[in-house]
């Protein structure tokens, strides 16, 4: 899945205001994104403010995300550069977000699971098998493609649970489920993607009650400690985003 330099400079934004304007109506319209997540509150239905808490981050970083590949030269070197191989799952997921957006404010949450699947799994995919090592030239790319793939993974949760399975109390097989899957989860990402599993599992803590909650909130100390420990052991981390600013 490939797209040439000048391709991506202007489909890239262009999927970004798609998105930012379909978040715009998902909160100003009646009912809003929270009327419809509380409507439909599942077991991994997060704080309903959690999203938007990440999304305005999420937001400024990709914009100088955009920025930079727009400040791209029409070289040889510039068209293989990472940011412009993950363009094409940068306004796939940009895209599916915003659709998503309107079939959840328009309680279609079964066309809205669709669009979050298709987001979160080809993020995943995406920073899985195709993002190289980190290094100073592509840290950036490191750092938005991780935060896509580490929201999707509460989305796709979250509107899974609210799709299909809205009154369902979670038991002990999803207790261990989740604290097994969380550790292994963050045991094989690293402190980028261990910290957005960690928001994750705080905003899904926050969104719970009872037991369940503790058990979330007992999944995001673990896998909040873990992700300290790599940040910690992982200098080269901290020194190639500082880097990436310079080139």
């Amino acid at each position: 899945m490939n797209i040439g330099l000048s391709t991506a400079k202007w489909l890239a934004p262009t999927s970004w205001l798609f998105n930012f304007a379909c978040q715009q109506y998902g909160m100003m319209s009646t009912p809003n994104m929270k009327d419809i997540a509380d409507k439909y509150h599942a077991m991994f239905s997060p704080q309903p403010y959690a999203i938007g808490l990440f999304f305005a981050p999420q937001a400024a970083i990709q914009l100088y995300w955009l920025w930079r590949l727009y400040q791209k030269p029409p070289t040889k070197q510039a068209e293989s550069d990472e940011s412009v191989n993950y363009a094409p799952y940068f306004i796939l997921g940009n895209t599916m977000i915003g659709l998503w957006m309107v079939a959840w404010n328009n309680e279609r949450l079964d066309l809205s699971n669709i669009a979050v699947c298709i987001n979160s799994f080809s993020q995943l995919f995406y920073v899985m098998t195709q993002l190289p090592p980190l290094t100073k030239s592509n840290a950036l790319t490191h750092i938005v493609a991780k935060m896509f793939a580490g929201i999707g993974i509460m989305d796709f949760l979250d509107n899974t649970a609210s799709a299909y399975f809205v009154g369902e109390k979670p038991g002990n097989l999803i207790f261990a489920s989740t604290l097994i899957g969380s550790v292994l989860a963050t045991a094989a990402s690293d402190g980028i993607m261990g910290a957005c599993i960690v928001f994750d599992l705080v905003a899904l803590a926050c969104g719970q009650t009872g037991v369940w909650q503790q058990v979330l909130a007992a999944s995001a100390g673990i896998s909040g400690l873990m992700t300290l420990y790599k940040l910690y052991n992982s200098p080269g981390l901290v020194d190639a985003v500082k880097k990436s600013r310079d080139e």
